[in-house]
């Protein structure tokens, strides 16, 4: 595979191993294991090995749904590393991929204020 893609989905497992760390949910080795039948897919990922555009598309289907990310939401550096592989996240993303990462960073802030006061 191109390095492109392979910077993409290091990117993408690191988005999501940071969120897992955040709100809980399964690690990467398990992701791998529901979508591919292989455990060692992220670990092998970053030993530099190889994969198949069949891997990237079943991978990248899955993880481009929000619901399959832990907390819900899609974060931003992985929202723009699955636009670069040409596979946007689904459109009900919540808008953080749909507006300006200035506009999201104000989104979240007002949004977490009011869940807050209420």
């Amino acid at each position: 595979m191109d390095a492109a893609y392979d910077s993409a989905l290091r990117r993408i497992a690191d988005s999501y191993e940071a969120e897992a760390v955040r709100w809980g949910g399964r690690s990467l080795s398990r992701v791998s294991t529901i979508v591919l039948n292989n455990g060692t897919f992220f670990e092998r990922l970053r030993h530099g090995r190889t994969f198949t555009v069949a891997n990237l598309e079943r991978i990248a289907a899955w993880l481009r749904d929000p619901s399959n990310w832990p907390g819900g939401v899609i974060p931003d550096p992985a929202v723009l590393a699955l636009i670069s592989i040409g596979r946007p996240p689904l459109t009900h993303t919540p808008v953080s991929w749909r507006l300006p990462l200035p506009a999201v960073a104000y989104h979240r802030e007002h949004t977490s204020q009011e869940m807050r006061q209420q």
